[in-house]
């Protein structure tokens, strides 16, 4: 596998211009930040004068936009800029409402991301169509402010501007994209852009960026967590029950006729690579979020049974699990199985290895590898 990465790697160099490290004689990670986000094309989304922060924005994982009405209309709008909450609760500093006859309200925003959002908006009063160049979607809200889905729209990162037709009197609060989470894309640790960075942390970016973390090798090493154990539990939902399988702990969580919010904690003191192994039971599809983000869909069957997860890159801190078990679904138990995220199986994975160029002769190799390789996000 190194040859082969060393290989692409050179091929692709070939075709793209060098990528500086900036001017400091030793590169810090802001700079590997920067170009990261410069060479694999990402930088549409950026502002004019971006800071630390917008950057950040575009590799994490949140990709969701809020536009306050009141903040992103033109001028040359016939609207006013209202805060009263007669009509209910509203978001940032005020709504925009219209007049009595149908109105043209502009809407012109920065958008970080490329792909296919889910579009909300918070409206009052029903008929409104929202125009987005090629793709027109319409909603229509209640007498007070009403969260309405308008639909899904497919959009590039960079300045847009949405074309909202106000019926009488209507009155928008925001309009919000959200399209799918991602990995963040980070040093297993999370950015330190003050600090500098070696070849082991362009190794991990590069493992997260071309989702090559499943390849790290396995290690003995894990670390079993039981669900009756979370907290906030009512007695009621814990079953020392054995004729649907041996609970591991002699107890297991199961919901009854109706859901069950289910979220266990845990520590890392370090940065950690691993996957879980949820035991449970249940017929259909049960969603998991680890730390807010979607983490797996697991269908488990009528007893209980081990699935196991994609594999994670954690930074060190607290952590949280959690899930909504549908009626009469279980859990019993998780187990954290660590993967080997050495220095040197790091290298041995990317190609990378330490003294045989500098700093940045690395992040330009490995970015020009990135650029050709990664998926699209």
């Amino acid at each position: 596998m190194k040859n082969i990465y060393l290989i692409l790697t050179a091929l692709i160099l070939t075709a793209l211009l060098p990528i500086t490290a900036g001017a400091a004689s030793e590169p810090r990670q802001v700079d590997l930040l920067k170009n990261l986000v410069d060479g694999l094309g990402w930088s549409f989304g950026l502002p004019n004068e971006p800071s630390e922060a917008d950057y950040l924005t575009i590799v994490g994982s949140n990709r969701t936009l809020r536009i306050e009405a009141e903040d992103a209309y033109s001028e040359s709008d016939f609207v006013s800029i209202k805060n009263f909450h007669n009509y209910g609760e509203f978001s940032g500093s005020g709504w925009v409402s219209g007049v009595n006859t149908p109105t043209l309200l502009h809407l012109d925003f920065l958008l970080p991301w490329s792909g296919t959002f889910s579009a909300t908006a918070a409206l009052r009063f029903p008929g409104y169509t929202f125009d987005f160049g090629d793709q027109l979607l319409i909603g229509s809200g209640a007498e007070k402010f009403t969260t309405v889905t308008l639909g899904k729209v497919s959009l590039e990162a960079g300045p847009h501007q949405v074309i909202v037709e106000l019926p009488p009197n209507g009155s928008i609060d925001y309009l919000e994209l959200s399209a799918d989470q991602h990995p963040p894309i980070m040093p297993f640790a999370g950015w330190a852009l003050d600090q500098s960075f070696g070849d082991p942390e362009l190794a991990e970016i590069s493992c997260v960026t071309l989702e090559l973390l499943n390849l790290l090798p396995a290690t003995d090493r894990s670390d079993l967590l039981e669900f009756e154990s979370s907290p906030g539990l009512s007695e009621t939902t814990i079953s020392t029950h054995r004729h649907l399988g041996a609970p591991s702990g002699g107890a297991w969580v199961r919901a009854g006729i109706a859901p069950l919010e289910v979220s266990i904690p845990f520590e890392t003191k370090q940065p950690e690579v691993l996957s879980f192994t949820l035991r449970g039971l249940g017929e259909v599809m049960i969603p998991f979020m680890l730390d807010g983000m979607p983490l797996a869909q697991l269908q488990f069957p009528p007893y209980l049974a081990d699935r196991e997860t994609r594999v994670v890159a954690l930074p060190p801190g607290s952590h949280k699990l959690t899930t909504v078990l549908p009626p009469r679904a279980g859990l019993d138990s998780l187990t954290m199985n660590y993967r080997d995220a050495s220095d040197a199986a790091l290298l041995s994975l990317t190609g990378l290895a330490i003294d045989e160029a500098s700093v940045a002769d690395s992040m330009n190799q490995i970015i020009a590898l990135l650029a050709g390789l990664a998926p699209v996000r």
